[in-house]
């Protein structure tokens, strides 16, 4: 069901616009992020590719840096992203980039593509 419509105007620009009365809780739009990193509080209580709280999570053993919560996830953030990041952050060890730089890595890298 479309909840939304595309339009365009002078004064917007293009936007999206409701097709329909939307009711409160409804979802009309789901994306995933272009990137996603975590905030550096949270990288070793949660999972790098899924961003799940785990009890138990593996560390990468290159960088020391990511942890996953299972080898499948580990698996697919390395095809994902994580391949040219853990050298990135192996290069700069000990010290680790804050948030908006793995960031903005993770964007430039994937644009790379």
């Amino acid at each position: 069901m479309a909840y939304v419509r595309r339009a365009t105007s002078v004064e917007h620009g293009r936007h999206l616009v409701a097709a329909q009365d939307v009711q409160p809780g409804t979802n009309v739009l789901i994306q995933q992020p272009y990137a996603a990193v975590l905030y550096d509080d949270q990288v070793a209580v949660r999972c790098d590719y899924r961003f799940c709280a785990e009890e138990s999570l593996m560390r990468c053993a290159r960088s020391k840096f990511a942890h996953y919560c299972c080898q499948a996830h580990q698996k697919a953030a390395w095809r994902a992203y994580y391949r040219r990041e853990c050298s990135a952050l192996v290069a700069c060890a000990p010290r680790v980039p804050p948030a908006s730089i793995r960031l903005a890595s993770r964007v430039l890298w994937r644009r790379a593509k």
